[in-house]
């Protein structure tokens, strides 16, 4: 394994246990764990979020009926929150 992939790893598994955290309420733990990060770790850990939402985005968009290449469009109208989610 190569830093790259380490590096990488530790980052996912970072953005897992933040999302943990999150999904038990712990406010508190979830900001000083990020708060712990070097900035440079912040960054691949939320790259690495960015790429575990992708996936996760494209398998449920499938089963929405959204074609794959409407899921950006998609994404960014669930966070402008006009209720558009349906793509």
């Amino acid at each position: 394994m190569t830093d790259h992939d380490t590096t990488s790893r530790d980052s996912i598994d970072t953005y897992l246990a933040v999302t943990a955290l999150v999904l038990e309420g712990r406010r508190h733990d979830t900001l000083n764990l990020i708060g712990s990060l070097e900035p440079e770790e912040q960054i691949e850990m939320w790259i690495a979020g960015c790429s575990i939402t992708s996936a996760l985005s494209l398998h449920l968009a499938g089963t929405l009926g959204i074609p794959a290449q409407r899921v950006p469009a998609w994404l960014r109208a669930m966070a402008a929150d006009n209720g558009d989610t349906n793509g």
